[in-house]
């Protein structure tokens, strides 16, 4: 028997009344606002009471939550804040990757085991929680942003304060940062997906355990998709020549790192790459150019001229490279106990930066420049592609000092962050047409090859071209094939698997409903009914 999968349809006139009202990790969050709204609502579902009910108990949670929490910086200044919370991120990354690596080392040989399951190996934080590498990175960096903002707006911007208790205030800020962090994503997934508090109030519910499954299914794919490529280089690697491997990969980086007192300063130099395992620069390109960004890695950014998505990534692993570097000198400092805030936060300076990237990329100054400007964090911007730290790092302080995150640019998911370059360069669906084409284009011309050599299909027929219809309808159709007496029409989109509840949102909302409209508008096309 075929199953269907039934799109979810939440939206109701109180759900779409509360994605106008404060959220319950707002600090103005006013319960009465959302029981008012839901009182005058006219004939409320019980799926609009489950979700009344959940806000109030995030509500309640996180008004409990700030009572609890003391001061959340001491006396610190903001920049020393900042820094604390960027040094906490880099320990923490060091825990995380050397528990994982004697976790790897645990596995019996006798008993394989999948990519998947050892990317989200568990760990035990300095806290007692256990967690995947990934998961960390995930929690913690969303938890900085909130850290980063407080700071500038709580702490004073220019009076150093006593460091004497940081561990201490780490270990209370970061419970409260993280803790809030996942009360926000809470709420959510009540909101936008429909997660519900069940009846106890001890265990969040998907609302649909089928299509929370799927959601999993579909992440596990894009993931096993994206590994195709580097799985192959992997496997090709120990058979090349060390010139092979410099063509793969970046022929300069970082190589050294030292401390001195303007910050952490690097030596470049050439790249061996003697090791039969390949380094994450080339196995990420890998990656990206076989994904549907690889048609646009080497296009100039019509909002960043000069810069295209390609440079920046060489400059991302350069500033990867140099991190991983200072990681191994301050590891021996901390061992000593000598490790100092500004050390463990990775702070160097933009000259040293630049210096870095211009000697490893043979660049100008003023594009090495440019870089680190587009990678540098812009707390609270607007606009298309700025997904935070995801995306931008480098946190500048007042001095000009720039810290270094070392956990995003070791572990962030380089197709949505390269996603987010190109939507900030002017690459996207919407002020440059051409992504959209080309792709379609591309997705054309495999479907005409795979058809082309399947014997089965040998009846089959493809527009190789999109089709207009006529200068009143200027739309063109992205896909028309033919297979025996069945036409097929299709809308063609580019999209990443949705990431967060906001994604599946906007996707289920928006985007799926426009392209299944749109390929319904070209079917009636086709068959020439105008008035559709």
């Amino acid at each position: 028997m075929t199953q269907h999968l039934v799109v979810p349809v939440l939206e109701t006139k109180f759900r779409s009344t509360a994605r106008r009202l404060k959220t319950p990790t707002a600090g103005n969050f006013d319960p009465a606002e959302w029981e008012q709204a839901f009182s005058r609502t006219i004939d409320p579902t019980p799926e609009d009471r489950k979700l009344l009910e959940s806000t109030l108990w995030i509500g309640r949670e996180v008004r409990a939550l700030n009572e609890r929490s003391p001061s959340f910086f001491g006396t610190l200044c903001a920049e020393q804040a900042i820094a604390l919370g960027i040094a906490l991120v880099n320990r923490e990354y060091w825990t995380s990757t050397d528990s994982t690596k004697r976790e790897l080392a645990d596995l019996p040989l006798e008993k394989p085991a999948s990519f998947d399951y050892m990317a989200n190996l568990r760990y035990e934080n300095i806290y007692g929680q256990k967690m995947s590498a990934a998961d960390f990175v995930e929690n913690a960096i969303e938890a900085l942003s909130s850290w980063i903002y407080d700071a500038r707006r709580i702490c004073s911007p220019d009076k150093p304060g006593s460091e004497e208790n940081l561990s201490e205030l780490a270990r209370d800020a970061m419970h409260h940062y993280s803790m809030r962090r996942v009360l926000k994503c809470l709420f959510d997934e009540a909101l936008h997906l429909g997660t519900v508090l069940d009846e106890d109030g001890d265990c969040w519910r998907p609302r649909d355990r089928k299509l929370d499954e799927l959601h999993k299914a579909w992440q596990a794919r894009a993931e096993s998709n994206l590994m195709d490529g580097p799985q192959l280089l992997a496997m090709q690697w120990p058979h090349m020549t060390p010139t092979q491997r410099r063509d793969q990969a970046l022929p300069r980086s970082v190589g050294q790192a030292r401390w001195s007192v303007n910050g952490w300063t690097n030596k470049v130099r050439r790249m061996e790459y003697l090791s039969k395992r390949p380094r994450g620069y080339p196995l990420e390109r890998q990656a990206l150019e076989s994904s549907y960004l690889g048609l646009f890695l080497d296009e100039e950014l019509p909002l960043a001229p000069g810069l295209t998505a390609s440079l920046i990534h060489q400059a991302w692993w350069i500033i990867t490279d140099m991190a991983n570097q200072i990681e191994r000198v301050a590891r021996q400092a901390a061992e000593k106990g000598t490790l100092t805030l500004l050390q463990a936060a990775y702070a160097t300076t933009e000259g040293e930066l630049t210096r870095s990237i211009v000697s490893a990329l043979k660049i100008p100054d003023s594009q090495a420049l440019d870089i680190i400007a587009f990678l540098t964090f812009r707390e609270g911007g607007a606009g298309k592609g700025n997904r935070g730290l995801w995306s931008a790092p480098l946190v500048a302080c007042r001095d000009g000092s720039l810290l270094i995150p070392q956990a995003i640019f070791n572990i962030s998911d380089p197709v949505y962050r390269v996603e987010a370059w190109l939507e900030r360069g002017g690459i996207d669906d919407t002020a440059l047409e051409r992504r959209g084409d080309r792709f379609e284009a591309k997705c054309r011309a495999g479907l005409v090859a795979a058809m082309g050599g399947n014997k089965t299909f040998k009846d089959a027929h493809i527009a190789t071209h999109g089709i207009s219809m006529s200068k009143s309808f200027p739309h063109q159709t992205d896909l028309l094939f033919q297979i025996g007496n069945r036409a097929f029409v299709g809308e063609i989109k580019c999209w990443l698997t949705p990431a967060d509840a906001h994604h599946w949102d906007r996707f289920y909302r928006i985007r799926l409903p426009e392209a299944v409209e749109q390929a319904v508008v070209d079917l009636f096309r086709q068959v020439g009914i105008d008035n559709v």
